[in-house]
C-alpha cells in the first residue's frame, strides 16, 4: 500500500490509525519520511559543511540540503543529487 492510500484509508477508517500496530498504513508511510533522529548540532555542523565544501551548490536551499540528510545521503551525495534546478558536477552550462 502506497502512503497516499494510507492517508485515504486513516482518513475514512472508523477505527483511526494504531500507533502500536507496525503494520498500520500511517505507520508504514512514517517510516518512509526522513530521519531527524541526530540532534541539531549534526545537522547545523553537516549543512555548514556542506556549503563549505560546495560554494557552487548555494542555489540549493538549506530545507532540501537537509531533507536529503534527513534521507541517509552523504554529503557528496546530496550534492550529486539531481535537485530541480541544480546543474549536477558533469552538467555544462
Amino acid at each position: 500500500m502506497v502512503c497516499a492510500e494510507g492517508a485515504e484509508y486513516s482518513t475514512h477508517s472508523t477505527r483511526g490509525p494504531n500507533p502500536a500496530d507496525e503494520n498500520d498504513p500511517v505507520n508504514q508511510c512514517r517510516h518512509q519520511g526522513p530521519d531527524f533522529s541526530k540532534n541539531t548540532d549534526y545537522f547545523v555542523k553537516t549543512i555548514t559543511d556542506f556549503y563549505k565544501r560546495y560554494p557552487e551548490d548555494r542555489e540549493i536551499d538549506i530545507g532540501e540540503v537537509l531533507e536529503q540528510l534527513g534521507r541517509g545521503l552523504t554529503l557528496e551525495e546530496v550534492h550529486n543529487h539531481p535537485f530541480p534546478r541544480h546543474q549536477g558536477p558533469s552538467a555544462k552550462p
